[in-house]
């Protein structure tokens, strides 16, 4: 057992170090310290950086039975705090800086580099990442608004998790159950309600599902046939499979949230699947599978269409699979009404942006508007591993690049029904990618069945590649089939 173990005054320094950074020992945990040798200030005072683990290469499966081996991951750091106005950021590097980047590049954010320090001012509260030296082992910066409820009705919460470490398992919420978890606070386990209304989780704290083996959480928050409730503010990190999801819910509202430390098998970000009236906003998402995501599933809530549903303001970094994703699973009377918009893709892998049509659902009117999509000189491809000894080969050496936009009706491997859907009313608009000068424009595809399963209406509007505009389908490299009918690029 643990406690009939000796450990050195070391190991003993290190294990409590992991301890207060909020990280946990399990079988699914941090192997190795986190990357401390950075400092972090915000107007002169000491921020903690905290540890996550993350994909280091795109090397996915379908769940095998076993978890993802540790040496296709690495560490990586973040950092909270809340803020009002602008505030000065000093980051000390513990490696040699090279060159560093903040993303979103749109944020237009350029820091200034003294010897081993890095400073920065940032205006408002904002997700950010720095990456120095390149994207691996990034540092992830969530500055958030400040906190406006009372200390006391905090308290008052049917469950409240002051600062230190909490352990729940898999904790069952009910109609009118409120959830707060204060800064400082880690929660180890994670949040599942079904049937209810009025449930609320916020508040600052990290929810952990490290400790929890695929099948045993539902990710760090599920809700299933839910209606009317919030979640906000917290940090979601290491989930066992897909990390929010919702399935058969309405009226639900998800804002300032950041998903951090998805690396096993699975990992997609947000999901929603057969809801209405859902919003999402203000989220930062880095995913190991696909990243904010739009599902009609088979199964007790597949009568129910996907009706307005609206992601805005969010930041997304997609290690594996498509930062914005309706389908594959598309079972359901319709998916109609789906907003993305004023959103940064700051990394992606497969595809920015996706419709993968199997099933046979009406899906219409979805509109994807004012997204900002960056795109390095050198991607890595996605690839399936597809026995457990397997090693991922990819120099990052040819040409590969993740597609901008794919819209395609066609059977998958998660079809679920016989026939087709259509595909109608999709609007493209205000679409910017930023590119190394000299790199090739990532290319975009629209693929139909057949003459009954078409694609219908496409508005492409004000598309821009390193600021220059696409004015032409051959320029934005808009590749079609016969059973696309009336695509118009304005």
């Amino acid at each position: 057992m643990e406690s009939e173990k000796h450990y050195t005054r070391k190991e003993m320094i290190r294990r409590l170090a992991l301890l207060f950074a909020g990280t946990t020992l399990s079988r699914t945990s941090y192997a190795k310290p986190p990357l401390t040798g950075h400092r972090l200030t915000i107007n002169g005072m000491p921020v903690a950086l905290h540890a996550c683990r993350v994909s280091a290469v795109p090397f996915n499966q379908v769940w095998p039975g076993y978890q993802r081996p540790l040496d296709q991951t690495e560490l990586a750091t973040f950092a909270t705090w809340d803020m009002q106005s602008e505030v000065t950021v000093s980051l000390t590097s513990a490696v040699p800086i090279r060159k560093v980047a903040v993303r979103p590049l749109a944020a237009g954010i350029k820091p200034e580099i003294n010897g081993p320090t890095i400073q920065f001012n940032v205006p408002h509260p904002m997700d950010l990442v720095v990456e120095i030296n390149g994207y691996h082992h990034a540092i992830h910066l969530f500055a958030q608004p400040p906190v406006t409820i009372p200390l006391a009705q905090r308290k008052a919460c049917t469950y409240y998790f002051g600062p230190g470490v909490h352990e729940i398992g898999k904790k069952e919420l009910s109609s009118g159950d409120s959830v707060y978890l204060e800064r400082g606070a880690v929660v180890h386990g994670c949040f599942h309600a079904i049937n209810a209304h009025g449930v609320s989780i916020s508040g600052r704290g990290i929810i952990d599902v490290s400790k929890l083996e695929r099948g045993k959480g539902v990710g760090a928050i599920r809700l299933e046939g839910c209606s009317d409730c919030k979640v906000s503010g917290v940090i979601l990190r290491d989930p066992d499979t897909w990390c929010l999801s919702l399935f058969g819910c309405s009226d639900i509202h998800i804002d300032g949230v950041k998903l951090i430390g998805l690396w096993r098998y699975n990992a997609d970000g947000i999901d929603v699947c057969n809801s209405q009236r859902v919003v999402v906003s203000n989220c930062f998402v880095r995913s190991f599978d696909d990243g904010l995501v739009v599902k009609g599933k088979k199964g007790a809530y597949q009568h129910l269409p996907v009706d307005d549903v609206r992601f805005e303001n969010c930041v997304v970094w997609c290690d594996w699979g498509k930062a914005f994703e309706i389908g594959a699973e598309t079972v359901a009377p319709a998916i109609e009404k789906i907003r993305f918009h004023n959103c940064d893709i700051i990394r992606t892998s497969y595809a920015a942006m996706d419709i993968l049509h199997g099933d046979g659902a009406a899906i219409r009117d979805i509109r994807f508007e004012n997204i900002r999509i960056e795109m390095d000189e050198v991607h890595y491809q996605p690839k399936l591993q597809t026995q457990p000894q397997e090693v991922y080969a990819d120099e990052g050496k040819g040409s590969y690049v993740p597609y901008l936009l794919e819209a395609r009706i066609t059977k998958t491997d998660y079809s679920q029904e016989e026939r087709f859907g259509t595909l109608d009313r999709l609007t493209v608009a205000d679409i910017s990618i930023s590119r190394q000068p000299g790199a090739d424009m990532p290319a975009s595809v629209f693929q139909g069945a057949n003459d009954r399963a078409m694609i219908r209406d496409v508005q492409i509007h004000r598309w821009k590649f390193n600021g220059e505009p696409l004015n032409t389908l051959v320029a934005a490299r808009i590749t079609t089939d016969p059973f696309i009918e009336s695509i118009q690029m304005i």
